[in-house]
Formats: structure tokens, sequence, C-alpha cells
């Protein structure tokens, strides 16, 4: 049985909300989407951040309701069926190996300052060091998550607050006009800063009172941040009298030399550069779960979705996913970078938000949240209406990007999933849908697997934990039985789970399954 404990609380999930968001998205953005948005600029991240609250407590609803590997991929997938399926999964999948690539070069910029290596090498050599570490599959990344919310969000604003009390700081002043039509792209782009916040709700399984403590910590961690963004977005079109001559991709070290000299910049550099390397790392392990699970329902060739035996990792999915970033890396700029990966998020969010709406309207019944979005249908609605206006602001990029993963998503789909698939999505079928709530999808209705009280483990007389490397389990068994004096015994076999892999994607090895034989054996004689 596998259980996950809800241990996380308030304070939690507000640290991974904000960690998961502290990235490009301050480091790099600003110094992109200036010449957009102009004095603009801290208004853009206002409104990305109102109009990604609708997604963030769908996102929320769908996590409560069906806790598992694949995240949004899942919930379309199991929504529209298989074809929308292979086509949403692809288009997640993109979303985030762009922001992950997004960070990577903004890691390159920022090494620029110390070296000559060149930008894009940089950011593969990088990028080779975080596939090692995701093979491997290394354990407790996040650890330290605190320490660099608070040294990221305490340095920086400390600075931005600095320049914006300090006149003589300010060189011209904000006093680039864009018009509204700027700052709905500058919005659209600033849109993929604001994306890991829906990673707090693909772990709502381990999070205490998630209807109370989920919404909570999604709203809290947004309203931080987005002070955060504003703040240094003030300072910086304050200090920066030439938003029109160029990109400029470390503005958080020109932000930090302004205000302390080179040696305060270099410090800033620093920060941002371990800060995004954390980032990139989280944004390669997450994509790499998308073909993975996409794999194990048959939609993508089977090899996607094999585990290591050794580390318990989609190796070839991970690869997969560096290979597509390297492509990118080399095929795009910054800012088409940027904006492609906003335009793959606005579409997932839209179609999240509309997900909410079929699932509710369509009276499903294995469809029970533990969490219900606030204001429906209203939130949905408005998140999907303002996902389509910052589509249209960013319509070239939009219809690429529906290009890239509608083709290959139909081709794929009807070459390769159409002949291994027979399920049908909540579209196309009405009633009870017995393979949405099996086992191997961990969909039960009894979602949270509580044990009841009469279950073994809450009476058992000895409990035997065995770990994999035993010179002789079945001796240990025989002398926990020995012990127990006819009594009860539960035998529990543990095994350390990274963070590449989700506990639900874990099966038994051939070694454990010939253990359980055996212990059946025993408990019949």
């Amino acid at each position: 049985m596998e259980v996950l404990e809800r241990r996380l609380g308030l304070k939690a999930v507000i640290a991974i909300s904000i960690s998961s968001m502290l990235g490009p998205g301050i480091f790099v953005l600003p110094g992109v989407v200036a010449s957009d948005a102009g004095n603009g600029l801290w208004i853009s991240y206002i409104l990305a951040t109102i109009c990604i609250i609708p997604a963030a407590l769908s996102k929320a609803e769908l996590a409560t309701a069906m806790p598992t590997s694949g995240g949004a991929y899942i919930y379309i997938e199991r929504t529209f069926g298989p074809l929308v399926g292979t086509v949403a999964g692809l288009g997640i999948w993109l979303s985030l190996l762009f922001k992950s690539t997004f960070a990577l070069i903004g890691i390159g910029a920022y090494l620029n300052i110390f070296s000559n290596i060149p930008i894009q090498e940089a950011a593969v050599l990088l990028l080779v060091g975080i596939f090692f570490l995701n093979v491997k599959g290394v354990g407790k990344i996040s650890s330290i998550l605190m320490t660099i919310i608070v040294v990221c969000i305490g340095s920086t604003s400390g600075a931005s607050i600095w320049a914006l009390l300090t006149p003589e700081l300010a060189q011209v002043g904000p006093t680039t006009d864009k018009g509204f039509g700027g700052i709905l792209v500058s919005t659209a782009t600033i849109f993929v800063a604001y994306a890991g916040i829906i990673k707090i709700a693909a772990i709502a399984e381990e999070i205490k009172d998630p209807h109370v403590n989920l919404p909570k910590g999604m709203i809290y961690s947004l309203l931080i941040v987005s002070i955060f963004y504003v703040v240094v977005a003030l300072a910086y079109i304050e200090i920066m009298p030439t938003l029109d001559e160029g990109l400029d991709l470390v503005p958080i070290y020109s932000l930090g030399s302004t205000v302390g000299g080179e040696l305060i910049g270099q410090v800033f550099a620093g920060i941002a550069i371990f800060t995004m390397a954390s980032m990139a790392n989280a944004g390669v392990l997450a994509a790499s779960r998308f073909p993975f699970a996409m794999a194990r329902d048959q939609l993508l060739p089977s090899f996607l979705g094999k585990l290591s035996q050794k580390s318990l990792t989609p190796i070839m999915s991970i690869l997969a996913s560096c290979l597509i970033i390297v492509i990118v890396i080399y095929a795009f700029d910054v800012e088409k970078v940027a904006k492609f990966a906003s335009v793959f998020m606005i579409i997932m969010f839209v179609a999240v938000n509309f997900t909410v709406m079929v699932l509710r309207e369509a009276r499903v019944q294995w469809y029970t949240p533990s969490f219900s979005s606030k204001l429906y249908p209203s939130m949905p609605i408005f998140g999907i209406v303002s996902g389509i206006a910052l589509l249209i602001s960013l319509s070239q990029y939009f219809v690429w990007a529906v290009l890239s993963v509608s083709v290959p998503g139909l081709l794929i789909y009807y070459v390769y999933s159409r002949h291994r698939v027979d399920r049908k999505g909540v579209i196309g079928i009405r009633g009870t849908r017995k393979d949405l709530i099996g086992d191997d999808l961990a969909l039960k209705r009894n979602i949270e697997f509580p044990v009841p009280q009469n279950s073994s483990h809450r009476h058992a007389n000895v409990v035997i934990a065995l770990y994999g490397k035993e010179r002789s389990a079945d001796t240990l068994i025989e002398l926990g039985i020995a012990i127990s004096n006819h009594g009860e015994v539960e035998v529990a076999h543990l095994t350390e789970v990274p963070e590449q892999t989700s506990v639900h994607d874990i099966e038994d090895s051939a070694a454990v399954r010939s253990l359980a034989r055996r212990i059946r054996t025993m408990a019949r004689k």
C-alpha cells in the first residue's frame, strides 16, 4: 500500500509555492519585457497575478480530485479523451521545457558576468549537470528552499527599496509610456513568472487539510510574490533610462551595481545563478514526468515510461526532455523563448479552467474534490476570457505554439496511440467511469487511502522493516513470527523514492514480488 503522509502545513505550502515562482521571472524578465511595457512594467506584474488566480484555484480543485502523477495532462485526458490528451500532454511538456530553457539562458547570461563563456554553451553545460543529477535520482533537492527564499527576497527587495527611496539613484525616472497594448503584451510574457504556483497542487495529497491550506497557501504566496515583483519592477524602471535600447538579460545585476557598486552587483548575480539553477532543475524534473505519464497511458512509445531499476528514475524521459531543451537553446533567442513559454502556459491554464467547468456541469459521479474553486462559474470563466485576451496579444506566437503541438500530437495519436487505447473521456461517455477509479491511477473514490481501524499494522505484535539489502529476509520474518508468540506480524518493505519519481509510479521488483509470495506461503502454514 502506498501511503503519503499529510504532513505539509500552511507555512510549507507557502514556502514551496513561493520558491517555485522565484527564478527567471524576476532575474531576467524585467529586462526582456521592459521595452514592451515601459513604465507600465509593474502594472503588468499585477495583471498577471490577477489573471492566474482562476487557474491556480482550478488546478487545486482538480488535484484534490485526482492526485496522481501527470498533473494537468491527467485532468485533460480523463475529461476530453486520449486524442485531446495527447495534444495537451505535448503542450504541457513543451511549456515546462521552454520555461526551463529560459532559466538556463538566464543563468548563462549571469555567468557571463564572471567569465567569457558564451551564454548558449554555458546553458548547455549546466543542462548536462542537471541531466545527471536527475538520472541519479538525488533526493532532498528542495531541502534548501527556505534559505533560497529568504536570501533572494530579502536582498533583492532591500536593494529595490533603497533605489526607490534614494532620489539621486534615479537617472531619468519612469518616462517611457508604451500604452495599454504594450502592457498587455508584457503581461502575457510575464505570465511564465507565475506558472510555478500550480506546482503545489501536484502534491495536494501530502497537505494537511487541503481544502483550507491549499487555497490559502496559493493566495498568500501569490500576494507575497506579486508585491516583491512590483517593488523590483518599480525600482528597475526608475534606475534604467534606456528601456528601448535592446534587452537587458541581467536586470538584477544592473539594479545591484547601480545601488551598491560592482561588488553588490556580482553578489546579486550569484544569488540569481543559484536560484535559477534550482528552478531549472525543478523544471526538468517536472517536465520529464509528462512523457513518462503519457507512455504509461500508451499515448507515447513505452520506452519513455520505463524506470531505471537502479535509480528509480525515468531516464529516457529525462533524456528526451534535455535534448529538446538543447534544440530550443540554439533555435530561439531569449525573447522568443520567454514568449513561447508563456503562450504554452496560458493555453494550459485556459484548458484547466475549462476542464473544471466540464467536470462540474457533467455531474461526474467520481469527481469528488475535497476543495472546490470559489466563485464558480465566474472565476473559471474569467480565467478563460483573460487567457484568450492574452493569447491574442501574442497572436503570432500562439499560432506557432498550437501548430507545434497539434500537428505532431495528431500524428502520434492516429499512427501510434489510437490502436492501443480504448478508453474515452467524460465528453465521450456518461455515468460511472470505472477506468478512472482503478488502483493503477490512484483515483479511487477513497482517494486518501486511509487505513481502516482494523488494519493489521494498527494491532500488529511485531513489525518487520525490510530495506532490500538483507542477507536473509526469510530468516528475519521467521524470527519476527517467533517473537510475536502467535500474534499478528506485519512486513513492510521500505524504498526511498527520489524526487524525480512519483510514489504512484513505483512498481514492485521481481525480488519483492517473490518475497511477497514466500510471506503469503508462511502465513498459510
